[in-house]
């Protein structure tokens, strides 16, 4: 017998209780995008991590819970953020097809904001 479904139930941040920092999966959760996407904008340089100068690249990196929070709210901050993560997926799933005439697909062009 299927399992009913089972809805989220949204609760106000106000009456939650939230770490002063997240890592990825935390930041993540707050600003709607996937844990894969995370390491994309830190990369890019549009979501950079707590601590400041160089960071091993397999250590764990943090992000202050306040500054996600307001990114959050931050529609042209979202729309960016989206933007790149769809060009590093086009530019990952295109680079792996190669054309006969050996010339690879440019992503779409930028569209003025």
């Amino acid at each position: 017998m299927p399992e009913p479904h089972r809805f989220v139930k949204f609760v106000p941040v106000t009456e939650c209780v939230l770490a002063a920092r997240q890592d990825v999966r935390g930041a993540a959760a707050i600003l709607g995008f996937s844990e894969t996407d995370i390491p994309i904008l830190a990369a890019a340089g549009l979501l950079p991590p707590l601590a400041h100068g160089k960071i091993g690249r397999n250590s764990v990196k943090y992000w202050a819970t306040v500054r996600l929070l307001e990114l959050a709210q931050d529609e042209r901050f979202l729309a960016q953020a989206t933007r790149i993560c769809y060009e590093a997926r086009f530019r990952r799933n295109h680079k792996k097809e190669v054309p006969r005439n050996g010339v690879r697909p440019e992503p779409e062009p930028r569209q003025a904001a």
